[in-house]
């Protein structure tokens, strides 16, 4: 598997009675990003889910470089709202300083770091959650709508962190309703109908 990070082969899946993909194979190369796209309901968060390990297959094999480590931010936030950001963020890594640095990467201001999740906005809690991946020294990023009710600002800062990553060999499958505006990165589209 020299250059990719994961080679996906003649994967199905089939919700109830209903065919989701079959026969679906690509793979994701050093420095990439993939977007998936599709309707609501078409497989992305499924595609997702069996990436990373969350669903298993039906049909069909998924190969990682078992050398490397990938994370997964879904569509939910996975953030516990009595918890302050910093303390959500403390379950990843125990250092306030990282915890902190985290957060100032993805925008969120310094005043809403020590208040309950809860107590923020939609976008804020979804900072939090994206602000997991400046912890973590994942290769791989699986992402699942991240830029939902994000604004503007923090849509271009997290594209800029995207093609960071891939510019150090990083690479990202991204399921999005609208195109990435990715302009440094190797970008691929695979679509779901």
């Amino acid at each position: 598997m020299t250059g990719q990070y994961v080679k996906i082969e003649k994967i199905a899946y089939t919700y109830g009675t209903r065919s989701l993909f079959s026969d679906l194979s690509f793979n994701l190369p050093h420095g990439c990003v993939l977007q998936i796209m599709g309707k609501n309901g078409s497989g992305k968060t499924t595609l997702l889910q069996l990436i990373s390990g969350i669903k298993t297959c039906q049909e069909g094999t998924i190969f990682w470089d078992k050398t490397i480590h990938y994370t997964y931010i879904g569509h939910k936030n996975a953030i516990k709202g009595e918890l302050s950001p910093i303390e959500n963020l403390k379950l990843y890594n125990p250092s306030d300083n990282k915890c902190r640095q985290a957060l100032e990467m993805i925008g969120l201001e310094l005043r809403h770091h020590l208040r309950p999740c809860y107590m923020l906005s939609a976008g804020q809690q979804r900072k939090v959650a994206l602000s997991r991946l400046f912890l973590s020294d994942a290769h791989v990023w699986l992402l699942d709508e991240p830029f939902t009710a994000l604004d503007e600002n923090t849509k271009n800062r997290m594209t800029l962190h995207l093609e960071k990553h891939t510019s150090n060999g990083g690479s990202a499958i991204i399921a999005a309703h609208e195109p990435l505006k990715i302009q440094k990165s190797v970008i691929k589209k695979l679509v779901i109908k």
